[in-house]
């Protein structure tokens, strides 16, 4: 976690508790579920190297658990951190694919 490309200086107790929670330590914890995640190359709150390193065991871990289809990493060449339309669209894109049932066989 970061503020304007530099790491936050955070209490003690709540950085231990943030690393605890850190999905990179643990990613076979997410693989039961579809997982879209976006991220904006020019987030100054998440730096994109954190962002492709959480990417990057994310998706070791969903291809081991043999689902590698469940995990997407979509990056946008965006500055700012936010919801724009592109990564909306990318996001109802996702939720249509899993959530759509599928049509009646004939």
């Amino acid at each position: 976690m970061g503020m304007q490309g530099k790491p936050l200086t955070l209490a003690p107790a709540y950085a231990e508790w943030l690393r605890a929670q850190d999905v990179t330590r643990m990613p076979q914890r997410l693989v039961h579920s579809a997982l879209l995640m976006l991220n904006r190359t020019g987030d100054k709150l998440i730096p994109f190297a954190c962002a492709e390193a959480t990417a990057r065991a994310l998706s070791e871990a969903y291809a081991r658990a043999g689902v590698p289809d469940r995990f997407h990493f979509v990056s946008f060449d965006i500055e700012g951190h936010g919801i724009g339309p592109q990564e909306s669209q990318a996001t109802l894109d996702w939720l249509r694919r899993w959530l759509q049932t599928p049509a009646p066989q004939p």
